[in-house]
């Protein structure tokens, strides 16, 4: 299939494939799922694999999953997940995101990881390294815990803090960027203001007096308890925290801006408009606050939504593909006329 420029309707019936057609662009970008964390449920049903391949701007990114992942750039075999994240950028939109408010702090780390990464490959460095000495750290705490020895724990706590700064200063400048741009998407759409706080999961400035403090706290827990596996970022809307006292409606809205914010923000540091993917998430909003997204989506390079019939409304001319499911397989034609919509 070949996207033009522009915003692109993807139209069909509930369970016919939309979501998994804008879930494969996804895929070859993050190199996983926006819906589920187990990519051996992506296969299909009685296959043993999958390949996926695109092209977006010159660079062509192919996967293939056989119970491990081969990812290929320009057809050159890489590494490792982390040489290749991100090579074609992407920005999804789906109802799921409403965790981001509604979730426990492990969705806002998640939601600051997969954002920072896409354009600075050092963090995503950086953050292996820190889970990777954070692991052998715990070995060693959980082995003093049932009266072993701490070991080359010295060792791993040096690999650790020497991981934590540059993974606390790219979320603190990131945090900080993302709200000056979602303030302003935020009150265009609803006239309300939002603020956001990056909260810190230790006293970095300290750190490693911090460490040497709670030793034995540590090795009574039996891991870490400190560091940016702890790190919080706290939504406010109108002086009040979003995830108890805004409705579901201000929720969708707080993190379609969130979304377009961080869309701003790749362009910005990667000199290239990420492809906005955005999943049944116009459904629910009033013409108001349809037409405002709108406005801010007429400006982006590359807009895919997928859409129900039910959803057409309002008025600009957009391309348009229809799934349609023949016999149990979906179907995608290409409309040969520009539709009528938002």
């Amino acid at each position: 299939m070949e996207f033009l420029e522009g915003i692109t309707l993807i139209v069909g019936d509930n369970s016919v494939g939309k979501t998994n057609l804008i879930e494969m662009i996804y895929f070859l970008s993050t190199f996983g799922s926006f819906r589920t964390q187990i990519t051996e449920n992506l296969v299909r049903f009685g296959e043993g694999f999958f390949t996926l391949s695109g092209t977006y701007g010159g660079t062509e990114v192919k996967v293939k999953y056989t119970g491990k992942k081969e990812i290929f750039i320009d057809d050159s075999m890489q590494k490792s997940i982390k040489e290749a994240f991100g090579a074609i950028p992407v920005v999804s939109l789906t109802n799921e995101d409403v965790e981001i408010i509604n979730g426990g702090p492990g969705n806002r780390r998640y939601f600051l990881d997969i954002s920072i990464s896409l354009y600075d490959r050092k963090y995503l460095n950086y953050l292996y390294e820190y889970r990777r000495a954070k692991k052998q750290r715990n070995k060693l705490l959980l082995n003093a815990k049932k009266g072993g020895r701490l070991g080359n724990f010295e060792l791993w706590e040096k690999q650790l803090i020497k991981a934590i700064y540059p993974i606390v200063e790219a979320r603190s400048s990131f945090v900080e960027k993302l709200y000056l741009y979602t303030r302003e998407i935020f009150k265009d759409l609803t006239g309300k203001t939002v603020e956001l706080e990056y909260i810190p999961g230790a006293d970095y400035d300290n750190i490693e007096e911090e460490f040497d403090k709670n030793r034995q706290h540590e090795i009574e827990a039996g891991y870490t308890l400190f560091g940016p596996h702890r790190d919080e970022i706290l939504f406010k809307v109108g002086n009040h925290q979003a995830k108890e006292a805004a409705s579901f409606g201000i929720k969708k809205l707080l993190v379609t801006s969130l979304k377009m914010g961080i869309s701003r923000i790749l362009t910005e540091t990667r000199e290239e408009e990420p492809i906005l993917l955005i999943d049944e998430m116009l459904g629910g909003l009033d013409k108001k606050n349809s037409n405002s997204l709108a406005e801010f989506l007429r400006k982006a390079k590359q807009v895919l939504i997928t859409t129900t019939n039910d959803d057409i409304k309002y008025g600009k001319d957009y391309n348009r593909y229809i799934i349609e499911e023949k016999n149990g397989t979906p179907f995608v034609s290409k409309c040969a006329e520009k539709i009528r919509t938002f």
